[in-house]
């Protein structure tokens, strides 16, 4: 499995086990980042369905917008969790430094506390324009910074 299916396994395990009374999105990035849903969702079974055809359908992109991808999740006033899956590798977007894509999330989230649970998809190769640049031990450090510095928990699948 590549890193896009085993992000999808991840989503369907996530979407799977949302309690009805929950509300959700999905943000997807790559090089610009969209959301699949104009507001949260109730968890009720056609939009689990809906949003699992979604995630069944996505399909490589060789950029990681992870700035973009986390601006686009914050910007709904609504959002209290975001469950952040990525190689923590960014590639594309306006802000590329893991420390100041740091800083800035910081600066964003400072009065609204938003918890941020971080899933860094290690597993399988890179896309073939980054292979030999990518740093895992480097990537799972600012994914696990970032769950850290926003109360959330961090997980690594290799």
């Amino acid at each position: 499995n590549g890193r896009l299916e085993t992000a999808q396994e991840e989503l369907a395990q996530v979407l799977s086990h949302l309690p009805a009374a929950t509300r959700f999105n999905l943000v997807v990035y790559s090089d610009t980042a969209s959301a699949w849903s104009q507001a949260l969702a109730p968890a009720s079974p056609e939009n689990v369905r809906r949003a699992l055809r979604y995630v069944d359908r996505l399909r490589p992109v060789n950029a990681t917008n992870i700035w973009d991808g986390l601006r686009v999740a914050m910007a709904d006033e609504a959002v209290d969790t975001i469950y952040f899956l990525s190689d923590g590798s960014p590639t594309a977007g306006a802000i590329l430094s893991p420390d100041a894509i740091l800083a800035a999330l910081a600066e964003m989230n400072r009065w609204r506390r938003v918890r941020i649970h971080t899933i860094a998809l290690l597993k399988g190769d890179p896309p073939p324009m980054y292979l030999g640049s990518e740093d895992p031990a480097a990537s799972a450090a600012f994914m696990r910074r970032l769950a850290q510095e926003h109360d959330g928990t961090f997980r690594e699948v290799r």
